[in-house]
């Protein structure tokens, strides 16, 4: 006898999570301090995470938490000995009621959580020298209802940072259970008069771009600032592979000044080290002179790859010849080698390849095939390429197929 549990699954994604170990709201990031040089030394945050939500009734909650239960069948963690997450009422996390099963802690962890950043004293005690209270649960979002844009669901999961709700929903998850792991209170430093951000420019791969970096300060003195920017090729999962930058720089700041400084990432800088999902992480500390204090950021950016461009021509008729043509541009400065490309439409074309043995920089490859779609309506045309040294392209074209006029 089968017995099947029915719900409405989405799948929903969010950048920068942290997978909390016991509950905690905090990931520290643990800085290692040479002379003047600032580095990062530890700090596991996942770039993105996937999960599903599923619409159903929650009979054993209290009126209100039924709807959309988030559930994770690849959790980092394991619930009473099994890895398995929820369901947990999406609406019992905005909220704070983490009292109500399954995992709400966790699931609330993951996207309200801290990033502290610490130092190690010889003494083996810690300082706190700076917060971000931003950076984790970032981004959640999940595929636009008939298309394939993404919609922010953010908000679903948590109020705006600094909005009363907002520590509200925190004080009730504390009462409930989840943990601070350490008295921030007394060991965190006075915020600092300096404040630093940066942007990382929209990165094409195979380009060069910048990143952009803002000192603010908000002090009657002048200061002068030594900081360090280090970039790291990482997997998705946080886990850096190896740092291809490193930069130092100072910057001097007027009394009530805001300066910014740019430091250029060359393509042949990252190039040669890329992992399968392009995701570098880049990292920026500072000291300021006449304080100590520290400052410290982190991003990570994806780097945008290249499209293949697919056209059609003829009329888009069941039974009706139609041509294909399906386009790429090499964006790199090195020759491709061994380029396969790959062509498949269900109910329009069956799956077709094509191996190109090069395609020089900046040069471009066409490809065309003539097709009989045999199925009507909302279509799609799907092509991917594969190289030697360049993977992962894709491209994609809808297609609204007509029936055949009756006769």
């Amino acid at each position: 006898m089968e017995m099947y549990l029915p719900s409405k699954l989405e799948p929903r994604a969010a950048r920068y999570l942290w997978h909390s170990l016991r509950n905690f709201l905090s990931l520290f990031g643990t800085l290692n301090v040479v002379g003047s040089l600032i580095s990062l030394e530890y700090c596991f945050l996942r770039n993105y995470h996937c999960w599903n939500e599923a619409w159903m009734t929650r009979p054993d909650l209290p009126v209100g938490f039924g709807g959309w239960q988030a559930v994770d069948s690849t959790p980092q963690e394991n619930s009473d000995g099994m890895y398995r997450c929820g369901p947990a009422s999406v609406q019992a996390i905005k909220h704070g009621h983490v009292c109500f099963q399954f995992d709400a802690p966790f699931v609330f962890a993951e996207v309200n959580s801290d990033l502290v950043y610490i130092t190690a004293k010889k003494d083996g005690t810690h300082v706190v020298e700076a917060v971000d209270t931003t950076h984790i649960g970032k981004l959640i979002v999940t595929k636009q209802i008939g298309g394939d844009d993404m919609k922010d669901i953010t908000d679903t999961y948590k109020f705006q940072e600094g909005q009363k709700e907002e520590r509200l929903a925190l004080e009730t998850a504390l009462m409930y259970g989840v943990k601070k792991p350490l008295n921030t209170e007394s060991v965190i430093k006075p915020k600092s008069d300096v404040v630093m951000d940066f942007e990382v420019e929209n990165a094409v791969l195979g380009k060069d771009f910048k990143v952009n970096i803002t000192f603010q300060n908000n002090s009657p003195n002048s200061h002068t600032i030594s900081a360090y920017l280090s970039g790291n090729i990482t997997f998705y999962t946080g886990v850096s592979k190896e740092e291809f930058k490193k930069e130092t720089f100072d910057v001097t700041l007027e009394p009530l000044s805001i300066k910014e400084e740019e430091v250029l990432v060359r393509a042949g800088e990252y190039m040669g080290q890329l992992l399968e999902q392009a995701s570098l992480q880049f990292f920026v500390t500072a000291r300021v002179d006449k304080t100590g204090d520290i400052l410290a950021k982190q991003k990570s950016t994806v780097l945008t790859i290249p499209k293949v461009n697919i056209k059609v021509r003829g009329p888009k008729m069941v039974g009706s010849d139609m041509v294909v043509t399906v386009e790429f541009t090499n964006p790199l400065k090195e020759t491709l080698q061994n380029v396969w490309i790959h062509l498949d439409g269900p109910g329009v074309i069956k799956p077709k390849r094509k191996l190109f043995r090069e395609i020089q920089p900046n040069s471009t490859v066409q490809w065309e095939e003539v097709c009989r779609p045999w199925v009507s309506g909302h279509r799609k045309l799907i092509a991917s390429m594969t190289s030697d040294s360049l993977r992962h392209v894709y491209g994609e074209l809808d297609l609204q197929i007509q029936r055949q006029p009756s006769m």
